[in-house]
């Protein structure tokens, strides 16, 4: 996953256009891999999640506005797609280690 923030939102939001070359590569081959990828865009208007290979289309300003999401929403909704696999990454015992 790429993470993102606009800073102002353009009135066009071409997510593309924040990533690199090589970063884009890598979110087609690991797709085409049938790895989960996404990007998310974060703004003061709210935050996106573009899962796959969504983020190869194009938002408006007001689109963003309507669907945009607050940073305590996108957080629940990653930790949900996460499901078991990022509660084991959170929890895992070389995290645990380093924390004690």
């Amino acid at each position: 996953m790429e993470n993102k923030y606009v800073k102002p939102l353009p009135p066009v939001v071409t997510p593309e256009k924040y990533l690199s070359v090589h970063q884009a590569t890598w979110l087609r081959q690991r797709h085409a891999e049938g790895r989960s990828v996404g990007v998310l865009i974060g703004s003061s208007d709210g935050h996106l999640f573009f899962p796959g290979l969504s983020w190869e289309t194009s938002v408006s300003r007001e689109q963003w506005i309507q669907s945009g999401k607050t940073t305590k929403e996108i957080a629940e909704e990653l930790i949900e797609m996460l499901g078991e696999v990022g509660c084991n990454l959170y929890n895992s015992p070389h995290e645990t280690e380093h924390s004690s």
